[in-house]
């Protein structure tokens, strides 16, 4: 199920069986989620005064969020008449604006993994920052009586390390919840558990599906750089068709 060209392959071959409704949506979903990492990434701010910059900042989050509710409603019907084309050849009735219901859960399900992500790491990321403050001044302080120094940035580097597997780690066991949430009816927090237990003894591939989508993703950026558009929109499909083929596989195990 985790084989990254064999899952690529799978959606080129499904969104070509209805490409106005798989292209034409996975584009669109492509820029509405560009441009929520857009709006909260901002422009540069330095030189405004203090009132441009909250205004700057307010406009950014709401915009950041309208875009939000608008890909999650998008993502939803999107995906859910992936699995349909995948299994039929036809696009539900509704059409890929038809969320079927679970804009909602879905919306819950990616704040929920968001948060989860988030409080995975905060904890070591605070250590870092008190590690780099604490190392500041002990920096200072080995200069002037001549001892060693670098101690502590050695340290804070250390657990950046540690910082970035864990990240890895929590990332690729909720992965897996948007499509546990749509192509298994599940509850949000039931959602992310399902990912978690499937992530279970799967996390180097899940990793190399990841990493070798993220590269297929970049490639697009020789093609005139425009081609990104469709490697990206064709790598965010990836993981869903990879849940598919992993949950028939476990299907037909279990028979």
């Amino acid at each position: 199920a985790f084989n990254p060209f064999r899952s690529l392959k799978s959606v080129f071959e499904t969104m070509n069986l209805q490409p106005a409704h798989l292209w034409g949506g996975g584009i669109l979903l492509f820029f509405l989620e560009q441009g929520v990492q857009g709006s909260l990434q901002g422009s540069d701010l330095i030189g405004l005064g203090e009132q441009m910059v909250v205004l700057f900042v307010c406009v950014g989050c709401v915009l950041a969020l309208g875009l939000f509710f608008a890909s999650t409603w998008l993502a939803a019907g999107l995906f859910l008449n992936f699995r349909s084309v995948a299994q039929t050849g036809e696009v539900s009735s509704g059409g890929i604006f038809d969320h079927q219901g679970k804009f909602l859960p879905l919306f819950l399900t990616r704040l929920l993994v968001g948060l989860a992500t988030i409080l995975a790491v905060l904890p070591l990321g605070i250590l870092i920052g008190l590690v780099i403050f604490i190392g500041v001044s002990a920096e200072a302080i080995a200069v002037e009586l001549g001892a060693p120094s670098g101690l502590f940035v050695a340290i804070a580097s250390l657990m950046a390390l540690v910082g970035i597997f864990v990240s890895i780690y929590v990332g690729m066991g909720l992965v897996l919840s948007e499509a546990a949430l749509l192509y298994e009816d599940r509850e949000p927090v039931d959602a992310v558990k399902r990912s978690w237990t499937m992530a279970k003894g799967n996390r180097l591939r899940l990793f190399a599906f990841v990493l070798v989508n993220v590269l297929f993703t970049l490639a697009g950026l020789f093609l005139c750089c425009v081609g990104v558009i469709a490697t990206g929109t064709i790598a965010r499909f990836a993981t869903f068709e990879a849940f598919l083929q992993l949950s028939e596989t476990q299907a037909e195990g279990s028979e």
